[in-house]
């Protein structure tokens, strides 16, 4: 079976940034600022190329857009979801004394006129103090072609319509009770900063920063013998003050720093109208995010033993506290009423880092580096038992049922060493060598303890004065103790229920982050300078992991029933192997003094190998042929081209054009005893095409004119939008949004005065 997978939104950041006109643009030919052809960003929503005018000259810029179709994931970021006109707004005011050139104001303006707007002003005396404001104004547009049932949508109380009778299987839903609601989330960012130079080498930092955010996000809920997917309110704010001492001479640098954030929700709960017929549990209610806080307290600094030798180090101390207080155990009944071992969380959590560094040059030709690092993640939450009411039920069982639970609080802590040295072999050839193992224990998971060793080797060498290349190697394994399937089960569950319990956990499990494996990565990279106007750089990394055992073949365990503790089969159930590679390639040519053009691929795949098992009444390891395997293929493939040229002196004029494309493959096999029968899944797919033109007259010294065109088509298919409507799945109603699909033009002129 063949099933073609989108790319997920993170892997394609230069693609999609130009599609949603916003995000930054991420590909090795853009780290060159003449080469920065990101229209849509900063300046001015459609006019970012080289012209740094923008930050060290006096300007005014005024103009118009137009956008030819409303679309929420093409204006995702930048705000342009809408079809029509638009305005561009932008400004940039700096003034220096003219008495000292070390004294400046300066207030900038970007995207006034959009929902992506940016407010900036900043001053001082450089070398001795400086002040700090800005405003930044995000949107996140996620979909128009959500549909929902409830009354309601956008409050924290979701009502069944007066025209809905409720029904006992969530598929009888009327389609045209159905009603569309957009889900996009707002943020207003506020920034300050203090900075300045003391006395004796020593300087501070304050800032502080407030994020309010508010909008819709979705989320699914039980409804007993239902479920649904429905928006739900946010009203959020986040506050957060650093502040920062420094000491620095030739010899010795000191910074220590105190943190504080808290996180504030004015929503505290989220209640919906059960859709299908259920007397005992009427309503729902989901508890949104609660309100916390956080401190830590850090330093981090470095002394100079000599001229060939450096101690570094950093040390951090965090405390994270939620103590919002509990809601009932139920929205119903007498669920609400039963008594909460107590009336909040109360929360803690300890995090402590500490980070030491050693480089020196041992003998001539060589570096030496020798590292410790103690990382520790403390879960401090008072142990209390719990009732677990099941869908808002009505009722809450007794102690020592299915539905008691103790809260099990987590603690990882991981120590690493390492030793790193490059030499010079030959001339001009140096071989780097690293060796690091990471020790790290954990409570209530499926292993105790596990130890990750590293050893990695590299060459560089010139191949000439033009050519630079490296060859790498790394090879890492992961070992460990013994599984325990069941330990979270033994220790958050009742004693008189696991007494009459076999298990939650499948012996011959291993799960990805704690399994063992062995991993051989390759990479290689190079840098030709072909010419005085050609350059080339391209680089491969190439991994494939294969997770081992331990002991799956082994007898019974005798921490389970008998029923289940029979002999495993002998390949483990998880992931069994894991391999990829990326391969980029930038190349760039100026043929002439005023013309500069790039090109640029990217290709990455992804494999995974999965074994399964499903579940039945027979005992666990007596029934291969309920066994099943999954084999996943994942490609992400971009190239891109793009020039800058400037044919008289008023004139610049540039363009690029991007293809990204996102496939996938997924391939199930399964024996003969798994029951229905694995079907094929209609493929996926995301195709992008992105152009972008621009052009700018320099009319006068005072006066420049910008021209802006911008093409977008992004096709994509998913199954389970296109498919799977709103109510086609038995018992679950869904949003019914079809997959983000747009073909869109943009137009913009404006004028820039200048050095008023």
């Amino acid at each position: 079976m063949a099933n073609k997978l989108p790319v997920p939104v993170q892997r394609r950041t230069l693609a999609l940034a130009i599609c949603s006109a916003l995000s930054a643009m991420a590909s090795p030919a853009y780290a060159d600022q003449g080469l920065d052809f990101n229209l849509f960003r900063d300046s001015a929503t459609m006019f970012r190329d080289a012209d740094m005018s923008r930050w060290s000259e006096n300007y005014v810029e005024l103009g118009v857009g137009y956008n030819s179709r409303s679309s929420l994931k093409f204006g995702e970021y930048s705000g342009l979801t809408d079809k029509g006109g638009f305005p561009l707004a932008g400004f940039n005011w700096l003034n220096r004394d003219a008495g000292n050139d070390a004294q400046f104001w300066r207030v900038y303006g970007a995207n006034l006129g959009l929902d992506s707007r940016k407010l900036q002003a900043e001053g001082g005396v450089q070398g001795k103090w400086g002040v700090t404001f800005s405003l930044d104004q995000l949107k996140k547009s996620q979909t128009e072609s959500a549909v929902f049932l409830h009354d309601g949508l956008g409050t924290n109380t979701l009502t069944l319509p007066v025209a809905y009778t409720r029904v006992a299987n969530s598929t009888l839903v009327n389609p045209s009770l159905l009603k569309p609601f957009e889900i996009e989330q707002g943020r207003d960012v506020y920034r300050l900063g203090l900075n300045g130079e003391l006395a004796n080498g020593w300087s501070y930092k304050l800032s502080f920063r407030e994020d309010q955010s508010d909008g819709t996000r979705l989320t699914g809920l039980n409804q007993g013998f239902a479920g649904v997917i429905v928006p739900y309110p946010i009203d959020e704010r986040t506050r957060q003050i650093e502040a920062t001492l420094s000491y620095a001479t030739k010899v010795a640098q000191l910074q220590i720093g105190y943190t504080y954030s808290k996180f504030d929700n004015s929503l505290h709960q989220f209640d919906v109208q059960n859709l299908i017929t259920s007397a005992t549990v009427p309503n729902l209610r989901l508890s949104l995010a609660p309100s916390n806080d956080f401190h830590q307290f850090n330093a981090n600094g470095g002394y100079n033993i000599s001229k060939v030798s450096r101690l570094s180090g950093k040390f951090s101390y965090g405390i994270a506290r939620q103590n919002e207080g509990f809601l009932p155990y139920s929205a119903n009944g007498t669920a609400a009423t039963a008594a909460l071992p107590r009336s909040s969380l109360d929360g803690k959590v300890v995090n402590t880092l500490l980070d030491l560094a050693l480089t020196t040059k041992p003998v001539d030709k060589m570096n030496l580096k020798l590292g410790y690092q103690y990382r520790d993640n403390d879960n401090r939450t008072p142990i209390a038992n719990f009732i677990y009411a099941a869908s808002d039920g009505a009722t809450v069982a007794a102690v020592n049922s299915g539905s008691d639970r103790t809260n099990a609080p987590v603690r990882t802590t991981e120590q690493r060493v390492l030793a790193e040295a490059d030499y010079e072999i030959a001339e001009r050839t140096t071989l780097r060598a690293g060796l690091e193992r990471s020790h790290k224990t954990y409570t209530l998971s499926d292993r105790n303890m596990t130890d990750t060793d590293k050893l990695s080797l590299e060459i560089r060498r010139p191949v000439s004065d033009e050519l630079l290349g490296s060859v790498g190697y790394v090879f890492t394994r992961r070992t460990g103790s013994e599984y325990d399937a069941n330990r979270f089960f033994r220790e958050t569950h009742a004693a008189g229920y696991r007494a009459g319990t076999t298990t939650t956990g499948i012996p011959s499990l291993r799960s990805y982050m704690y399994s063992d494996y062995d991993e051989n990565r390759l990479r290689a990279s190079g840098n030709w300078t072909v010419s005085e106007t050609v350059s080339l750089q391209g680089g491969v990394d190439d991994y494939r992991q294969r997770s081992r055992g331990p002991d799956c073949s082994s007898v019974a365990d005798a921490r389970v029933a008998a029923a289940i503790g029979v002999a495993m089969p002998d390949t483990c159930l998880g992931r069994k192997l894991a391999d990829g590679v990326a391969v980029n390639l930038d190349l760039q040519w100026q043929p002439e003094e005023n013309l500069m053009t790039f090109t640029f691929a990217n290709f990455a795949q992804t494999k995974t190998d999965q074994a399964g098992r499903t579940t039945s009444t027979v005992p666990q390891g007596a029934d291969p042929a309920r066994d099943y395997s999954v084999a996943s293929t994942y490609q992400d493939a971009t190239v891109g081209l793009g020039l800058k040229w400037q044919p008289e002196e008023q004139w610049d004029l540039g363009g690029t054009y991007v293809y990204q494309q996102g496939t996938g493959l997924t391939n199930v096999a399964s024996g003969s005893g798994v029951v229905p029968a694995a079907k094929p899944l209609p493929d996926l797919t995301t195709r992008l095409h992105s152009l972008q033109l621009y052009a700018k007259l320099a009319y006068s010294k005072q006066l420049s004119w910008r021209f802006n065109y911008i093409y977008e088509n992004l096709k994509s298919s998913d199954w389970s939008y296109d498919v799977l409507g709103p109510t086609a799945v038995s018992g679950v109603l869904q949003t019914g949004q079809t997959p983000p699909r747009y073909s869109n033009h943009v137009f913009g002129v404006s004028a820039i005065v200048r050095s008023w």
